[in-house]
């Protein structure tokens, strides 16, 4: 076999070489690309069901607590509404009643705090806020509306106190959105039902929250 021969020869083989070698390295690379897809792709569906369960039992904490304080606001109205025909005694929050729904409010941070691995800064940030109105209304109802209003009776006095309160949290505290007495038409049922639509807010915020968060695609 001649020089050139051998030249041409010794070329063809090298390139084979080359070429399957380098078919062996983009294929081992190509493997490995689809192998780390895998596990990113397996993590995200695994923290994607952690954070679906998460949300899911969360939410389920949270309408304990709006049923349980909705039943005890619901009483109160009724109470109210007996005291202005007839007030023969003090109206109270008995511990029982503020156990009911503060217990499941209580269930509903605890399982949002164990679980807050699996929710995205976005969601920690609206679960506080939720948990932090529910408390004001809870405070609205037991220090408040029983505090001025313990009889029934909506004397214009304890009302323009009431609604002087009322008007300053929501200005430098509160985002909520609870109704002040009319000094003309005083009644404390308006009021009630506000606290009653700002707990149901809230839920509604909660159902918002798990649609964006266990959103696909």
């Amino acid at each position: 076999m001649d020089t050139i021969s051998i030249i041409i020869l010794t070329a063809v083989i090298n390139a084979f070489v080359t070429g399957a070698i380098g078919g062996i390295i983009i294929y081992r690379i190509q493997k490995k690309i689809d192998n780390t897809y895998f596990q990113q792709q397996t993590k995200f569906v695994r923290n994607h069901e952690k954070t679906a369960e998460a949300l899911d039992n969360i939410y389920k904490k949270y309408t304990d607590f709006e049923g349980s304080f909705s039943k005890v606001i619901f009483h109160k109205s009724i109470e109210y509404s007996k005291h202005l025909r007839d007030s023969t005694h003090n109206i109270i929050l008995t511990d029982d009643e503020e156990n009911l729904y503060k217990n499941d409010l209580d269930k509903f941070v605890e399982h949002f705090y164990k679980n807050r691995n699996y929710l995205s800064q976005e969601a920690i940030k609206n679960l506080e806020d939720i948990h932090r109105d529910s408390q004001n209304l809870a405070f609205v109802i037991k220090t408040i509306i029983l505090h001025f209003f313990p009889t029934g009776k909506l004397d214009e006095e304890s009302v323009k106190a009431f609604n002087f309160l009322i008007s300053t949290l929501k200005k430098e505290v509160w985002k909520l959105n609870i109704k002040e007495i009319d000094l003309e038409n005083p009644q404390i049922a308006p009021v009630i039902e506000s606290i009653y639509k700002e707990i149901k807010h809230c839920r509604e915020k909660l159902e918002a929250l798990y649609k964006s968060e266990t959103k696909t695609g």
